[in-house]
């Protein structure tokens, strides 16, 4: 879907993925008239991280291992505030306003949401999720009222950027498990190669082909959990609804709700992987109000192919690696 530069690039940081392809509103917490902006993203993650090796690298999590919501349940200020949703597809940390009240955050100053509205940022000292900890986390303010009708639980906040930026993480759909690693010490299985990671507005980006042998740049959205989608102007440049059995849909991605075909694709290929006769691509055919991403980049992965693996992302070293799932 075509991109829109109008935004604020200085204080529209948090770009939040499809969520899942539904409609799941999002509000910001008003700040009080006192806030003044604050940047709550370096590129490198807002605090400092620690993951400490004595301990599981496994993390509690609720997830039907298949297209469904990742939902992680951390200590914020060593309190329990409730269930996050854990999501490559966004590009800072956001919690509601109850739950930053129960763990004792303090509002530190505004930013913008991607949609263009004032939130308040508020700072913690802690964020604890299985062996991660990390220190002076930066959290924007979004309440998500009807979450629980979505993801099957109630959730409080959205864990992105700043939990992946300085660990490895993988992602095991045939374990159904997150795991994270200190990148320092974590070695990669033998049998599998890693690939080029890109890094744009928080977001993972990897290089893959499709059918039509074409290749380009996709985001790795945890947070769709449809199998592939195509930018409008990749289906353009690429002439990519002719001849092939559509059929039209609305979809909701990076905050904005976009129309598009639903159809067949050939081939999809992550890593060395090639996935053939995908029933359910998606194809735009307007574009997304909002995505501040290279011009370049061609479309969505979602879960429902990444499934099929066990995808390691190692932010910090710019790279990703795609291991078949044995199930």
């Amino acid at each position: 879907m075509a991109r829109s530069k109008a935004a604020s690039v200085s204080l529209c940081i948090l770009a939040l993925s499809s969520l899942l392809g539904s409609c799941v509103s999002m509000k910001a917490v008003k700040p009080s008239r006192e806030l003044r902006p604050v940047a709550i993203g370096d590129g490198k993650g807002s605090a400092r991280t620690t993951v400490d090796a004595g301990l599981s690298p496994q993390v509690e999590l609720d997830w039907d291992g298949g297209s469904g919501a990742l939902m992680v349940r951390p200590l914020i200020n060593d309190i329990d505030v409730g269930w996050f949703v854990l999501d490559t597809g966004a590009s800072g940390m956001l919690i509601s306003g109850k739950a930053a009240g129960e763990a004792g955050l303090l509002p530190l100053g505004t930013t913008r949401l991607q949609n263009g509205s004032a939130t308040t940022v508020f700072i913690g000292e802690s964020f604890q999720l299985g062996p991660l900890t990390l220190n002076g986390t930066k959290y924007a303010g979004v309440d998500i009222p009807h979450s629980s009708s979505v993801f099957g639980k109630k959730a409080v906040g959205i864990c992105g950027f700043d939990l992946l930026a300085q660990t490895v993480f993988e992602l095991d759909a045939s374990a159904r498990a997150v795991r994270i690693y200190d990148p320092a010490t974590y070695v990669l299985p033998e049998t599998a190669t890693w690939q080029p990671l890109e890094l744009h507005i928080g977001l993972a980006h990897a290089w893959c082909e499709f059918e039509g042998d074409h290749r380009g740049l996709f985001v790795l959205d945890a947070g769709y959990g449809e199998s592939v989608a195509f930018f409008d102007t990749t289906v353009e440049q690429f002439d990519m609804l002719a001849d092939r059995k559509t059929r039209g849909r609305w979809i909701v991605n990076f905050g904005a709700t976009t129309k598009i075909r639903e159809g067949p694709l050939d081939w999809f290929q992550l890593g060395q992987t090639r996935i053939d006769d995908i029933q359910r691509a998606h194809f735009a055919t307007q574009p997304v109000r909002i995505y501040l991403g290279p011009d370049d980049v061609m479309g969505l992965v979602g879960m429902k192919l990444m499934s099929r693996f066990r995808v390691v992302f190692d932010y910090s070293n710019n790279r990703v690696a795609f291991i078949p799932s044995e199930d």
